[in-house]
């Protein structure tokens, strides 16, 4: 449980909830509630005022580099640097060896369907294959926690679904422990686990919501009638009060 307080304003309050390895768990909530504020305290790189955040039974309190990997809104890629420069980038900046990343870094581009691109400059690339190579650029490092900033919310609905498709494949394949912010509740229904719904600012947790889709997941699942009733539980609780009680 913590809080973050900014400029003397509570930005999120008496927030307390689990994250199991391996786990994809998406937050929504109301805008201004907080999610972005709290995935970054959860990265180490916004400091709280009160309680702690604990990853793998170690107090964070800062930066972990190597072991928490960041997807912001934007793919934020060098515009100068090839796909596969971009994604040795932080191997670089860290002074570790570029060659013993090469083989790994072609892995991954591979696997979010960039094969061919790797030599590409990003002007070259899609909205959504440059996010493709960012994510790639986040899992370098082979880190523990990935924390997503609603990396998707940028592209069309057509592009948004395949890239939820992808984004799968890869959580499949690496079995990384996902944080994923978003705005679109269907998004959060159809990749997570559990879904940490929170109030208005400041934000606390209102309900931690169960998916129980099966895996893996196809797009053909939205039709279905467990999808249906969970998107609908989930604008619920985003359309009540903070004191309101929601209907099951």
């Amino acid at each position: 449980m913590f809080d973050l307080a900014e400029g003397g304003t509570y930005a999120l309050r008496d927030v307390s909830f689990d994250v199991r390895e391996g786990e994809f768990v998406s937050l929504i909530g109301p805008s201004g509630c907080g999610k972005t504020t709290l995935l970054y305290c959860i990265s180490g790189l916004e400091p709280i005022v009160k309680g702690g955040i604990v990853l793998d039974g170690r107090p964070v309190d800062g930066p972990r580099s190597g072991e928490v990997g960041l997807v912001f809104q934007k793919a934020v890629l060098l515009s100068w640097r090839t796909v596969l420069d971009n994604v040795l980038l932080p191997i670089e900046v860290f002074g570790r060896s570029r060659t013993s990343y090469v083989r790994r870094a072609t892995e991954l581009i591979d696997l979010v369907g960039l094969t061919g691109f790797a030599d590409s400059l990003p002007s070259k690339l899609s909205g959504g294959m440059q996010q493709r190579a960012a994510i790639v650029r986040s899992l370098i490092f082979e880190p523990r926690v990935l924390l997503m900033d609603e990396p998707f919310g940028a592209l069309d609905a057509q592009t948004r679904e395949h890239m939820n498709l992808v984004l799968l494949r890869v959580w499949e394949a690496t079995r990384k422990t996902i944080v994923f912010v978003t705005h679109d509740l269907e998004e959060a229904a159809f990749l997570s686990d559990r879904v940490v719904v929170l109030t208005e600012r400041p934000g606390t947790v209102r309900e931690i919501v169960e998916v129980p889709l099966p895996r893996p997941r196809t797009l053909e699942m939205r039709y279905s009638e467990d999808f249906v009733r969970l998107a609908r539980r989930l604008r619920r609780l985003l359309d009540v009060g903070p004191a309101a009680a929601v209907p099951a």
